[in-house]
């Protein structure tokens, strides 16, 4: 566990910096872009996402699981030159096709702005195509801050670049300044990989034996990827259309889903920065005891991680529910984004959960199950998002949402008690965190209101934020649901030592 800990605290910190500067070219989006261009840029991002996905889904998983169990060096480098040939080939063929396929993509967009946005993504998937190899190293070698790095700098270059083609070159029009600076931040974070991974004397070895193997193994992964990530562009179409077909109009439609999409689905990510950490330090740890049937303690082990992640996902809960319209206006000057960050705040649950059971299904050599079980919680979605809007407009989207990661969740645990003989308890820390969450949204209610009037809007937000958050964990450490001793002891033994 201590190892576990080390991890995902390195992959969090990181992974929260990384966040919190994409989080902020957003909002440089949001005060800089209208509501329509955002979301004529999410259904851009939608496209590129999906684009990406088949050129490297699957390619650094698979990569750093045959450089955590081999020992032959050269093995390991060939290993890395097939996921950056395979990566790049695809890209290539990727990139032929968006090209070539102009005029039929352009019927289905209607928007020509659309297509010449996604063309200056193009570089981009390129060069995400050449890191895939090497991001399967850094995974492999468990070099999680030299990884992380690489995606942090890409984010800093990625906000300078915005600033710079913002508000000091006038040239270029501001709705194509997204798609330029993801280009930019791509190209120069896979030029620093390189350099990276060749002044550690590593090299590129060919061995066109790895290349079927790789191939196969990643075949099942993409394709639960691809499901998944092609529900984004499905999304951005079909939503819109339906919000028009009931009485918007397409502007306003547009409008919607860049508010839901680019400012309220942001905040809702910020757990899974924690989730994914964990996630990620538990695929080689489930893995090997997955393997050695081990049952008892993987069950253990996964009920931990069960726990924690629900911790981790009502953390913001009373927040968002309480709170949240004031913090929208704050960061995007937009009430609407508050509105439905509280009636998506319940998303967070199954989101959480659904996240790990997938990373849980994919250490233990499950992916086509994941891939089943995604494909049921998609039809689920998209059918929410094709009926409802009549009844509930773009929150439609959030019940779709709830709808997709309740089922994919339930089906997920079902394979894996399955598949290890014990069950995972859900039911009483679920109950005691939504009793503290109630107890929570009560008192920033009358809380928020006397620290703004005393210390103003911003200090006043964010003395509630940090009340709420002690006072959650600290009611999680007294209800006995969160283990403290690990840190405690740890600070104890400091003290001891220096004495």
């Amino acid at each position: 566990m201590k190892s576990i800990f080390r991890s995902v605290l390195t992959l969090t910190f990181f992974s929260f910096l990384t966040r919190a500067l994409g989080f902020l070219i957003k909002v440089i989006f949001s005060r800089t872009l209208t509501p329509e261009t955002i979301g004529l840029y999410s259904i851009v991002m939608s496209i590129f996402m999906v684009m990406v996905t088949l050129v490297t889904s699957g390619l650094p998983l698979v990569i750093s699981r045959n450089i955590a169990s081999s020992t032959d060096e050269n093995k390991n480098y060939s290993a890395v030159w097939t996921g950056t040939s395979i990566g790049l080939c695809m890209s290539i063929i990727v990139c032929a096709f968006m090209i070539l396929s102009r005029p039929i993509l352009e019927k289905i967009f209607d928007i020509q702005s659309a297509y010449e946005l996604i063309l200056f993504t193009l570089p981009a998937v390129v060069f995400t195509g050449l890191y895939a190899g090497i991001h399967g190293y850094f995974w492999g070698k468990e070099k999680y801050a030299t990884m992380s790095i690489v995606e942090l700098v890409e984010q800093i270059v990625r906000i300078v670049t915005c600033i710079i083609l913002f508000y000091l070159i006038n040239c270029v029009s501001s709705r194509y300044v997204p798609a330029i600076s993801l280009s930019i931040s791509c190209i120069f974070s896979t030029i620093l990989a390189f350099i990276i991974y060749f002044s550690q004397k590593n090299k590129f070895v060919f061995d066109k034996s790895q290349y079927k193997n790789i191939i196969k193994a990643t075949t099942p992964i993409t394709a639960v990827r691809v499901t998944s990530s092609l529900l984004l562009p499905i999304i951005s179409i079909l939503l819109p259309a339906r919000l028009t077909d009931v009485g918007f109009s397409s502007t306003q439609a547009l409008s919607l889903l860049g508010i839901l999409s680019g400012m309220t689905m942001p905040l809702l990510s910020i757990p899974s920065t924690i989730i994914g950490s964990l996630g990620m330090a538990l695929i080689p740890r489930v893995s090997s005891l997955f393997a050695n049937k081990n049952n008892i303690a993987l069950k253990n082990q996964i009920q931990k991680a069960v726990d924690f992640t629900l911790c981790c996902s009502f953390l913001v809960i009373p927040i968002f529910i309480s709170l949240g319209v004031p913090i929208s206006k704050l960061l995007f000057d937009n009430e609407t984004a508050g509105h439905y960050l509280v009636s998506a705040a319940i998303i967070l649950i199954p989101q959480g959960i659904c996240m790990l059971s997938n990373s849980l299904l994919n250490s233990m050599q499950e992916e086509n199950s994941s891939f089943w079980n995604s494909l049921i919680g998609s039809a689920l979605l998209i059918a929410s998002i094709y009926f409802l809007p009549k009844y509930f407009d773009i929150h439609s989207m959030i019940y779709g949402l709830v709808i997709n990661f309740t089922v994919v969740t339930i089906l997920n645990y079902r394979k894996i008690i399955k598949l290890i003989g014990h069950k995972i308890h859900f039911a009483k820390i679920i109950m005691y965190c939504s009793i503290i969450t109630i107890v929570l949204v009560i008192m920033n209610k009358l809380l928020y209101p006397i620290l703004k009037l005393v210390f103003g809007n911003f200090v006043g937000l964010m003395l509630c934020c940090m009340i709420c958050v002690i006072v959650y964990i600290t009611a999680l450490a007294l209800l006995k649901i969160l283990d403290i001793t690990f840190i405690t002891n740890k600070f104890k033994n400091k003290k001891a030592k220096a004495k």
